[in-house]
């Protein structure tokens, strides 16, 4: 399991999130949802080990992530951060990429490395495009290859900083789709989702951050039934037939 206790995170020593204790637990997915600003991304790099800790703790399994080598954490926790650069590379040559913290000194895929890209890129549907060049992809076949990427990593742990940005709708639903997926696999899912109704559709636990805090964090029902959406967000929720719909507070 993933812990934080008592956690502030921020930039250059300067909290922008105070005093956070949450747990992921293992197999389970947790989407962080807040106004822009409210520091859920700056939390999701954290706990992901890109961005160092202002105080309190971060802990694997009970173990400071502070005391992993590199490359040792990099087998238990996979990152698709929100912005990358696009290298000048195939698709195929992408998704190896994932097994890197798993190679040895020569850097040599073996057979399982080989087997492994290929089971990441049927998963994430991209197989066809594997001799693209990234570049001259579409923004969700792109972010598809990332994700390839990420699954061939075959870490216990996978964090999604915002990863349906600059997709349409139906392709948003699709990586979504895909996700739970990964989790029904018993990845544990940490993610960043700006769409509130997502959110609560495909999390089994929704974490809510407002003016530099963790305001609460439960199951989807519940957080749609305690109202602190509608308090951090100033919107109203609806919930019918098993959807949720939003509008703004009149």
């Amino acid at each position: 399991m993933l812990e934080l206790r008592d956690l502030r995170c921020g930039y250059r020593g300067a909290p922008i999130l105070q005093n956070v204790s949450l747990e992921f637990p293992e197999g389970s997915i947790t989407t962080l949802v807040g106004i822009n600003g409210c520091g859920k991304s700056t939390l999701l790099k954290t706990a992901a080990g890109l961005l160092p800790p202002v105080s309190g703790e971060l802990l694997l399994d009970g173990r400071p992530i502070s005391s992993f080598a590199p490359r040792e954490f990099a087998r238990r926790v996979a990152v698709l951060p929100q912005s990358r650069e696009v290298p000048a590379i195939t698709v195929e040559a992408l998704v190896a990429h994932g097994r890197f913290p798993w190679l040895g000194l020569m850097r040599k895929p073996g057979e399982k490395d080989r087997a492994l890209c290929e089971a990441a890129l049927e998963a994430a549907d991209i197989a066809a495009l594997r001799h693209r060049e990234l570049r001259t992809l579409s923004g969700g076949e792109r972010q598809k290859a990332y994700l390839a990427m990420t699954i061939a990593q075959d870490t216990d742990y996978i964090f999604l900083d915002e990863p349906t940005t600059y997709l349409d709708i139906a392709r948003q639903f699709e990586f979504l789709e895909l996700v739970q997926t990964l989790h029904a696999r018993g990845k544990t899912i940490v993610m960043v989702l700006h769409d509130l109704a997502q959110a609560l559709q495909y999390s089994e636990r929704v974490a809510v951050f407002s003016n530099g805090a963790l305001i609460d964090c439960a199951a989807p029902e519940q957080i749609a039934a305690s109202g602190v959406l509608e308090q951090a967000f100033s919107v109203k929720l609806t919930c019918c037939e098993g959807h949720y719909l939003f509008s703004p507070l009149k």
